[in-house]
């Protein structure tokens, strides 16, 4: 089952609980076209017992050093990726799992990002 949330309203503190079936589409506001400034979005990932959240980037182009996308769990951040240079894909390391998207003063060209997120089992070739 494929689930999208709208790309224009996912700002703000979402959750979102993903089942081993699902997978869901997650973006930057206006994505494709450029972010706004000055934000600061929150989605907590939940997934089933023995999953973890597997986050695959499918686009990413921030404007560097100053745009972050943050990785986490509910304590702190452990992974920041900024510009363009993105991984594959991130696992995170518990079933709950935070994602942070801060922007700050200005936003010259920069489209933001488009992420599916599913969920894997702990002992999986991503884990």
């Amino acid at each position: 089952m494929l689930l999208s949330l709208p790309f224009s309203d996912i700002c703000g503190h979402q959750y979102i609980d993903i089942s081993s079936s699902e997978t869901v589409n997650l973006a930057s506001p206006n994505y494709p076209t450029y972010y706004p400034i000055n934000l600061n979005c929150t989605w907590l990932i939940s997934t089933d017992d023995g999953a973890l959240p597997l986050v695959k980037f499918i686009d990413f182009n921030l404007q560097p050093f100053s745009d972050l996308l943050r990785f986490g769990n509910l304590r702190m951040h452990y992974y920041t990726v900024t510009g363009n240079q993105a991984p594959h894909f991130v696992v995170m390391n518990n079933s709950v799992a935070r994602i942070t998207f801060e922007t700050h003063i200005w936003n010259f060209d920069s489209i933001g990002f488009w992420l599916e997120i599913s969920s894997t089992s702990v002992n999986s070739k991503y884990h």
